[in-house]
C-alpha cells in the first residue's frame, strides 16, 4: 500500500463525515476508470492496514456497513465542523449587529485554516470538489470577518488583510468592494476610487466584463460624495486660554473612536464644554468625514428639540429637504454617516431621550458628549467624570485670563473659587479689567453670604448656572439639596437627610440619587459607609434658595394676616 492510497482513502472517508461510502465509490476515487481486477481485494487490505494505523483492530471506528465503509466522527473532532459552528455563531451576531462579538466568533474559525484543504490530494475527483467547495466557504466567512470589522471601526486595523486578501484573489469582486469602503472610512476616498479603477481594468482585462452591481454602487457613492460637498466642520472655535486637563486631553483624544459614545460630565462650571471642544480639535484629523456639533442647551431654558438638530446636521452633509419625522430623520442621519469617519459633539445634553436619535449608527463615526447629568440609562457609554482643577491650575487659569493684569499671588482668589473653572475664568476676567486688585478682588469675595453676587462678569455667572441645575429637580428633590446645603460643610450620612426631611432612609437616598445624577451633590467613602458633601459655591446657593423659601412662605404668611 503506498502512502498517497492511504491519505487518499482516509480523505474520502473523513470527506463523508461519518456517513457511508461504498466500496464502488472507494474504488473509482482512488483508481478512477483504471480499476485493476483485484480493487476490491486491494481496497479490503488497505482498510485493514487503515485501521491498524488508526488504533481500530475492531472496526470501532472504521465501520464496516452494507455495501461499503463508513468513519465515525465525533462531535467537535473535526475543525471542519468546529469552522462552522463559529462561523454560524458569527454570522448570527453579525446578523443582530453584535459586531465585536462577531469579530470574534469569525476570527476564530479563520484561524482553523493553515492551508488549502486537502493538500496533495488535489487528483482524487471528491476530495478536488470539496476543496474548492471549502475554500469559497472559507472566502465567505472572511468576507463577513471584513465587515464585522469594518461594523466597529476597525477599517485601519483590517485593510492590510483586506489588500492581502485582493492579491490573493483578484478577480473576488466582494473584497474589493470591502476594500473600498475600508479606505473610504479611513478618509482615502482617492485612494478607494483609484483601487476601483485598479479592479475595473482587471476585470476587463481577464473576465471581459464590467464590475457587478454591489461593486458599481458603491463606487457610485463614493463619487456622490467625493464630489458632493465641502468638508463639514461645525466645531466652535477652541479656547486660547485653555489650562490644564493634560490627563484629560490624553485619555479622552484617546478614547474618541472607540465602542460607543463617550460622555463627559461633571458639575456646572466644571469646563465640559471646553473639555470636549479641545479634544475634538483634537481629533479633527481622525474624522475627515465631518466634524458636527450642537447645542442642546439641556440646562439652558428649553432644551433643543432633537428633530430640529438632526435637520441641521442633515442639511449640512447634503440633504436639501430632510424627511419630516423623528426617527425618518435619525435613519437619514445613520445613513448618511454609514461609510464617513465622522465625529458628531453633542454639547450640554439634557437626557437620554434627546441624545439617543442624535448618535451614529455602526461604522467609522465617534460621537462626544457633555452633560451635567451622568445621563445612567444611555446604552454603551462611558463616562468621564470631570472635577475642579488642581490648585496650580486653577491659579494659571486665573493669570491666563488676567493676561496683562496677572497678579504674583491668587492663593486667596483660587481658594475663594473653590478650585472652579467657570468661578476662577470669572475672576481672571475682572482682573483684566484692572478695576480691582487680586487682594481687594479677594477681600470682596471672602464673605461667604456674598461671594456668588462677585462672581459674575458679562454673561459668565455662578449663580445662573447653577440655578439652571435647580430649576431641572423635581420638588422633592429640591427640598433635598436645600436640606443638604444648610447642614453644613462636612460631608453628611443619608440617615441625616433623612431626619432633617422627615423622611425614611429609603426615600431619602432616592432624593439623594437625583441630586448626585446631575451632580449638585457628591458621593464619598465606600458604597457602605457612603457621605453626601457639596462644592462649597454650590453650598452657598443651595443656602441661598433655602433662605429665599423661608421668605416667601413668611410673605404668604403676612399677605394671608393681612
Amino acid at each position: 500500500m503506498t502512502a498517497p492510497k492511504t491519505r487518499a482513502l482516509l480523505g474520502v472517508l473523513l470527506a463523508a463525515a461519518g456517513r457511508a461510502v461504498t466500496r464502488s465509490a472507494l474504488c473509482e476515487e482512488l483508481w478512477g476508470a483504471r480499476q485493476p481486477p483485484s480493487a476490491d481485494k486491494t481496497l479490503q487490505l488497505y482498510i485493514s492496514r487503515l485501521r491498524r494505523v488508526l488504533g481500530d483492530p475492531r472496526g470501532t471506528r472504521l465501520v464496516t456497513v452494507p455495501f461499503g465503509y463508513r468513519l465515525a466522527v465525533r462531535p467537535g473532532e473535526l475543525d471542519a465542523h468546529r469552522f462552522d459552528d463559529l462561523a454560524a455563531r458569527g454570522h448570527r451576531a453579525l446578523e443582530a449587529g453584535e459586531h465585536a462579538a462577531a469579530v470574534r466568533a469569525l476570527e476564530a474559525a479563520l484561524r482553523l485554516w493553515r492551508g488549502p484543504m486537502w493538500a496533495g490530494l488535489e487528483h482524487v475527483p471528491a476530495l478536488a470538489a470539496e476543496s474548492m467547495r471549502w475554500e469559497e466557504r472559507r472566502l465567505e466567512v472572511q468576507d463577513r470577518y471584513f465587515d464585522a470589522v469594518l461594523g466597529t471601526g476597525g477599517h485601519r486595523d483590517v485593510l492590510p488583510r483586506i489588500r492581502a486578501a485582493v492579491r490573493d484573489d483578484p478577480l473576488r469582486e466582494s473584497t474589493w468592494a470591502r476594500l473600498l469602503l475600508a479606505l473610504h472610512r479611513d478618509g482615502r476616498s482617492t485612494e478607494a476610487l483609484r483601487a476601483y479603477a485598479a479592479a475595473r481594468r482587471r476585470f476587463a482585462e481577464e473576465l471581459g466584463a464590467e464590475p457587478g452591481p454591489e461593486l458599481r454602487r458603491i463606487h457610485q457613492r463614493l463619487l456622490a460624495e467625493s464630489a458632493g460637498a465641502e468638508p463639514v466642520c461645525q466645531l466652535p472655535p477652541p479656547v486660547a486660554d485653555f489650562v490644564g486637563r493634560r490627563v484629560e486631553l490624553t485619555e479622552l483624544r484617546r478614547g474618541v473612536g472607540g465602542a460607543g459614545p463617550l460622555l463627559v460630565t461633571g458639575p456646572p462650571g466644571a469646563g465640559k464644554t471646553a473639555l470636549a471642544v479641545q479634544v475634538a480639535h483634537a481629533a479633527r484629523a481622525d474624522f475627515p468625514g465631518a466634524q458636527l456639533h450642537a447645542d442642546l442647551r439641556g440646562c439652558r431654558g428649553r432644551p433643543a428639540d432633537p428633530a430640529k438638530v438632526l435637520g441641521g446636521f442633515l442639511r449640512a452633509l447634503g440633504v436639501a429637504e430632510p424627511p419630516s419625522s423623528l426617527g425618518e430623520r435619525a435613519a437619514e442621519f445613520r445613513a448618511r454617516l454609514a461609510d464617513r469617519r465622522a465625529l458628531v459633539v453633542l454639547d450640554d445634553a439634557a437626557d437620554e431621550a434627546q441624545v439617543r436619535p442624535l448618535l451614529p449608527g455602526a461604522g467609522p463615526c465617534a460621537a462626544l458628549i457633555t452633560s451635567r447629568s451622568r445621563l445612567g440609562g444611555l446604552e454603551g457609554v462611558r463616562r468621564w467624570e470631570l472635577d475642579v482643577l488642581p490648585a496650580d491650575d486653577a491659579g494659571e487659569l486665573i493669570n491666563r485670563v488676567a493676561g496683562g493684569a496677572r497678579p504674583r499671588d491668587v492663593t486667596a482668589l483660587v481658594r475663594c473659587c473653590g478650585r472652579l473653572p467657570l468661578a476662577l475664568r470669572i475672576v481672571g476676567a475682572r482682573l483684566a479689567t484692572g478695576t480691582r486688585s487680586a487682594a481687594r478682588l479677594a477681600e470682596d469675595l471672602a464673605p461667604e453670604e456674598h461671594r456668588l453676587d462677585g462672581l459674575v462678569i458679562g454673561d459668565l455667572n455662578v449663580r445662573t448656572r447653577l440655578a439652571s441645575s435647580y430649576r431641572r429637580l423635581g420638588p422633592q428633590a429640591r427640598r433635598a439639596f436645600r436640606c443638604v446645603g444648610a447642614l453644613g460643610a462636612e460631608p453628611v450620612p443619608a440617615g441625616r437627610v433623612a431626619a432633617a426631611l422627615g423622611v425614611d432612609a429609603a426615600r431619602a437616598r432616592q432624593y439623594l440619587d437625583e441630586l448626585v445624577a446631575v451632580h449638585l451633590v457628591e458621593p464619598v467613602g465606600t458604597p457602605s459607609a457612603v457621605r453626601f458633601r457639596m462644592h462649597e459655591l454650590i453650598r452657598f446657593y443651595a443656602r441661598e434658595v433655602a433662605l429665599a423659601e423661608v421668605a416667601a412662605a413668611r410673605g404668604g404668611h403676612l399677605a394671608s394676616a393681612r
